[in-house]
């Protein structure tokens, strides 16, 4: 058996070039590749073995994943990504996909933290129609997480990765297997239901419960139970129920929260028998929120607070120090004012004969002495306390950049550029244009902030890079704009290397 590392890039697996490392897990690895008779991006998932897996139960595992992704490659859903090939090349095994630039549900989550309820809904219902079809043609997916959704350029949520997914059996269950042979447990331990972590059966509604888990974090923005210890969340799974939301989150009812217990019922017979069910009751569920769902995103926390429920709904809380927006005074709609109490009114009116003429007396002044010296012209504020604070903050943004670039992580330094840039590059243009690049020196001459808000960072980049003629040093200086976008620091524009 060949133990692989992740360092395949430049390496051509049947007619495929593998161009970046785009992702890695457990026992695989994900690389943007080009297909070099059609000229077209793909992805390539290559497994990676485990170093402890004997020659015999490793060709068992190509066996059988060769089984399982023949069968997956039957499913055509528009929810589900389709399988385009399978190879095996000088000992690697690998499974060729369509690429989709548009990230995974868990950069968005990492991205905005807690969505709305009516956002969540639209992705548990792509989610749960992929489910609901893989489990009529007798596959349950058993790792269900953000990071296996991944976004279609036309908005679709897509399930990918079922590289532990199992065929039910004629009874419509499947036992759990370990592949390793080491006792590793198969899964992700923050999404895992009960019955995995306890080595027994699984059927669909374990990835109903996985499902529920995916839920909570779309509201929440975290996963119900973490930890630095693998054994500890899995003990969690295994006794505790998940945390309810409502609590600490208002625009979610009670009602949501029953479906999410529900879902992630301990015991499987307890849970819905499909995920077309789960949405179901969920699209009820909503139907009792208390707030319109406009207002959801308004008080949908990024994580979960630690404050108890307010008494009194209609009063400021720690989520935001407005009232509750339906309030006619909050949001400016027509409405008639309460009446003040007689005494003030009075007492009011009295004031209001003397506050006139002096009113008049000093408008007057300004007048004759000179709006400039009454109203003198504040100067451009020089760089004060936030300045520094805003300019440090704009030069690690660039210099975090160039991290990411120097580890090879294109999509998240691809992400750190704002919507134009997006609109005019694309994420294969974006990785072309550093795949040479063997490492940025970057050096941050002088950062100035503009009137507008955003700053200016200028840069120099020692650059080594591979050419055609070998490798080369080259030094660039570059400008960028750094700005606030969507809540998020990005690169504006700038330079392109």
């Amino acid at each position: 058996m060949q133990v692989l590392n992740t360092n395949l890039v430049g390496k051509v697996l049947g007619t495929y070039r593998l161009e970046a490392l785009i992702g890695k897990g457990g026992m695989s690895a994900v690389f943007l590749a080009q297909q070099l008779q059609l000229a077209r991006y793909v992805a390539v998932k290559v497994l990676m073995p485990d170093v402890m897996m004997d020659n015999s139960l490793y060709e068992e595992f190509l066996i059988r994943f060769q089984r399982e992704a023949s069968l997956i490659a039957g499913l055509e859903h528009l929810n589900i990504t389709p399988i385009y090939d399978y190879g095996k090349h000088e000992g690697i095994a690998y499974l060729v996909m369509p690429y989709l630039a548009g990230g995974t549900l868990r950069d968005v989550l990492a991205r905005r933290g807690a969505l709305p309820l009516q956002e969540a809904l639209t992705y548990i219902e792509q989610a749960a129609a992929a489910l609901d079809y893989a489990h009529a043609h007798g596959i349950i997916h058993r790792d269900l997480k953000p990071s296996n959704f991944l976004l279609h350029p036309d908005g679709r949520l897509v399930l990918a990765d079922f590289g532990i997914a199992r065929m039910m059996q004629g009874n419509g269950k499947a036992s759990l297997m370990t592949l390793t042979g080491t006792g590793a447990i198969l899964g992700t331990p923050e999404y895992m239901a009960p019955e995995m972590i306890q080595g027994g059966q699984v059927d669909s509604r374990t990835d109903i419960y996985e499902l529920g888990i995916v839920l909570f974090q779309m509201l929440s923005g975290a996963v119900p139970f973490e930890g630095d210890q693998q054994f500890g969340v899995l003990m969690k799974h295994l006794q505790e129920p998940v945390p309810l939301l409502h609590y600490s989150n208002p625009a979610v009812p009670p009602a949501v929260d029953a479906v999410i217990q529900k879902a992630t019922a301990k015991n499987r017979e307890d849970r819905y028998a499909s995920a077309g069910a789960l949405t179901q009751e969920l699209k009820n569920a909503m139907n009792t929120a208390t707030y319109p769902v406009a207002d959801q995103r308004h008080y949908a926390p990024t994580i979960l607070a630690s404050y108890p429920p307010p008494s009194d709904w209609s009063a400021p809380t720690q989520v935001d120090s407005a009232p509750i927006p339906t309030m006619p005074a909050v949001i400016g709609t027509p409405g008639q004012r309460a009446p003040r109490p007689a005494s003030t009114r009075t007492r009011h009116s009295w004031l209001a004969w003397i506050a006139v003429p002096i009113v008049f007396v000093l408008t007057l002044g300004g007048l004759l002495v000179g709006i400039p010296q009454v109203f003198p012209h504040q100067p451009e504020q020089p760089q004060g306390a936030q300045g520094p604070m805003l300019a440090q903050h704009s030069q690690r943004v660039v210099e975090q950049f160039y991290q990411h670039i120097n580890a090879r992580d294109y999509t998240d330094a691809y992400s750190q550029w704002g919507a134009d840039f997006h609109s005019t590059t694309d994420y294969c243009s974006f990785v072309e244009g550093y795949s040479r690049t063997r490492s940025d020196d970057v050096h941050i001459d002088n950062t100035t902030q503009l009137s507008n808000g955003t700053v200016q960072v200028v840069a120099t980049v020692n650059a080594t890079e591979d050419t055609n003629s070998g490798t080369t040093m080259s030094v660039y200086h570059e400008t960028y704009i750094v700005g606030q976008e969507y809540a998020t620091w990005r690169i504006i524009n700038g330079t392109q290397i």
